[in-house]
């Protein structure tokens, strides 16, 4: 079976620090503490899922509830045109936060990935 590949270097994307990385998880309104490699993580992921809907900047949201689900770059909806990328979406997110105590699935989740730690105010 032949299976095709995909260039990566063919993506246009800037040079990304991931330790520069300031994530907030909130879950049904609190605030949901992270550490530096668990907010890495998840920004590594977040960021690279605005980047695949062609979307880079300095300001990721992600917000997830029982009836919506979208993504924001710098305050701007990013538009997800088909049902099989926001199940991505939700699936990959619920994947990040399943190995996190005391968030549930069902909850309200807003993720937010800042580039610089001044955007989402302290922490």
């Amino acid at each position: 079976m032949k299976v095709d590949t995909i260039n990566v270097n063919m993506i246009s994307q800037p040079s990304v620090k991931s330790d520069k990385f300031k994530t907030a998880l909130i879950c049904k309104g609190n605030r949901i503490e992270l550490n530096s490699f668990t907010q890495k993580y998840i920004g590594n992921v977040v960021m690279a899922i605005a980047g695949s809907f062609g979307n880079i900047s300095n300001l990721v949201t992600v917000h997830i509830d029982e009836n919506f689900t979208g993504i924001y770059s710098d305050g701007k909806k990013i538009v997800i045109e088909k049902e099989f990328a926001r199940q991505l979406l939700q699936s990959t997110v619920k994947g990040l936060l399943s190995p996190l105590n005391g968030v549930f699935w069902e909850q309200e989740i807003t993720i937010t990935v800042s580039m610089n730690d001044d955007s989402m105010g302290a922490a």
